[in-house]
């Protein structure tokens, strides 16, 4: 779990800074709260303080402000990977498109090894999923090419996905399956 979200691609970091994009990531977090019935409406940047972090910074001879702008390494989109794979005794293996991820999960899964886990990372948020639980919009037009996939943590996104975009939603299982019988 800690990989999720504190590995490469992933939203947390021990930078003790309040970031802008943490800021965006936490309304994003809570509009799926509010979605899903566990929480009410909340005023995230309302109960965002952090004079007690700057006077901690300041007490350690720390510049906040240029902290805060830094750029914490492997959580900016461009630096994310589109999947990875993390198989029993090896190291965890970054994919450059879902389509090669799919071909090395059914490699695995056709050699026999134990997958720990592979992650995805949601369209719309760009937040690291667990593969087996998103949604995936296959082919389509208008920027997304006929034999790419895409991947969804929420079925209503996705759906609206490949309607807007003329793909399909399918399942990791149904994803796997798209270019086996190449």
């Amino acid at each position: 779990m800690l990989y999720l979200y504190f590995g490469r691609g992933g939203f947390l970091t021990l930078d003790a800074t309040i970031k802008a994009r943490w800021v965006e990531v936490l309304k994003y977090d809570a509009t799926v709260l509010q979605k899903m019935g566990i929480i009410k409406q909340v005023d995230v940047e309302g109960v965002i303080d952090d004079r007690f972090v700057k006077q901690a910074y300041r007490e350690l001879g720390r510049d906040y402000a240029k902290e805060q702008k830094a750029v914490v390494a492997g959580t900016s989109p461009t630096e994310r990977t589109t999947g990875e794979l993390w198989a029993k005794g090896e190291p965890i293996k970054a994919y450059g498109s879902l389509a090669s991820l799919m071909t090395a999960l059914r490699a695995a899964e056709g050699a026999g090894k134990a997958v720990n886990a592979a992650y995805v990372f949601d369209y719309s948020s760009g937040l690291k999923l667990f593969a087996h639980r998103a949604l995936y919009v296959a082919g389509g037009s208008r920027g997304v090419a006929p034999a790419s996939l895409v991947a969804f943590a929420w079925k209503e996104e996705a759906e609206t996905f490949a309607t807007q975009n003329g793909g399909r939603v399918l399942s990791l299982e149904e994803a796997k399956k798209l270019g086996a019988a190449k």
